[in-house]
């Protein structure tokens, strides 16, 4: 606490441009140990850089359809994910310190009604923004429409529990429900609150699995940095082919070795408290930083501009 690394860190006032980015700084040099702040600065300076870049972009009018504006986004939800700053984050927006993205989800969305279930409808609308093409689409609705159907046998075995005798529950509903599952396979349960219990359980590892294929649980990409989490999630959605896929793969992984070498370069920069000095061996190191840093966000906009023409293509 009293090193002079973490001093100079928790002093900073508004070190980045855009002001949600201060205000989860903020709130992160109250929980973070020091090594994870140092982190979590150079992932945020890199947000920053990204975020200014589209804010002039969308001034001059390109990103018209969002796909530059999601892909950032999903690269700070990631940061947050990797720093377990998602609640200090959700606490500033519902205290209006920051607003919401209205891009995430269109105004009208939750006007449209496509599937019964109101979690698995609003789960549906996420879905028409990932850029899946409409063969995707259409074998995911088949898979949305079964969980749906599920759900409206599970309620009317409910119904049927509360509005009848066991007796009728367990013969006319239960059985009847799961005999159609499974063809000429005679289901027998002497236990319909049983029987319920289970089918929740399977609608819940239904909901898991529907939702971990329009949103992969971050945890689990194969990729650690935020920025190329985010650029690899788009690209699996985008019309690359398997090969494609593969090859673009090794890129993003040279990338991330790239950034890792950058951010520990930042690092090494900022534990050196010599702003004040003006010597040759500092200028060096400065002019190879600011190099290196340039080679690494050209790499990132070659591969950004590649992966979003291919999902824009779609």
């Amino acid at each position: 606490m009293n090193s002079p690394d973490y001093q100079k860190l928790i002093n900073m006032d508004k070190p980045f441009r855009m002001q949600k980015l201060n205000l989860v700084w903020g709130k992160a040099v109250k929980k973070l140990p020091v090594e994870k702040l140092k982190l979590l600065y150079t992932d945020l300076k890199f947000q920053d850089k990204e975020e200014l870049s589209l804010k002039k972009k969308k001034t001059e009018g390109f990103d018209k359809d969002g796909l530059k504006e999601s892909l950032i986004l999903s690269s700070f939800k990631a940061i947050l994910e990797k720093y377990n700053l998602q609640d200090e984050y959700k606490a500033l927006e519902e205290a209006s310190f920051v607003s919401k993205p209205q891009y995430e989800m269109p105004q009208d969305a939750y006007f449209k009604s496509i599937f019964k279930d109101k979690k698995l409808n609003k789960l549906w609308l996420k879905a028409e923004q990932q850029g899946f093409s409409e063969d995707q689409l259409a074998i995911l609705k088949e898979e949305f429409q079964h969980h749906q159907n599920k759900i409206d046998q599970y309620y009317q075995m409910i119904n049927q529990l509360h509005t009848k005798d066991p007796d009728d529950f367990q013969s006319n509903t239960v059985e009847h429900i799961l005999q159609s599952e499974a063809g000429d396979k005679l289901w027998k349960s002497d236990s319909p609150h049983q029987i319920l219990k289970e089918k929740h359980s399977e609608l819940k590892a239904g909901y898991d699995y529907l939702h971990g294929r329009i949103l992969p649980d971050i945890r689990s990409i194969e990729f650690e940095e935020p920025q190329v989490m985010s650029l690899w999630e788009m690209a699996k959605n985008a019309s690359f082919s398997t090969p494609e896929l593969e090859s673009l793969k090794k890129e993003l992984a040279h990338f991330e070795h790239r950034l890792k070498k950058l951010k520990t370069l930042t690092l090494l920069e900022l534990e050196k408290d010599d702003s004040n000095i003006v010597d040759e061996s500092a200028m060096k190191r400065k002019k190879k930083l600011k190099e290196y840093n340039y080679k690494v966000e050209k790499i990132q906009k070659e591969l950004s501009g590649r992966i979003l023409q291919r999902h824009s293509e779609l």
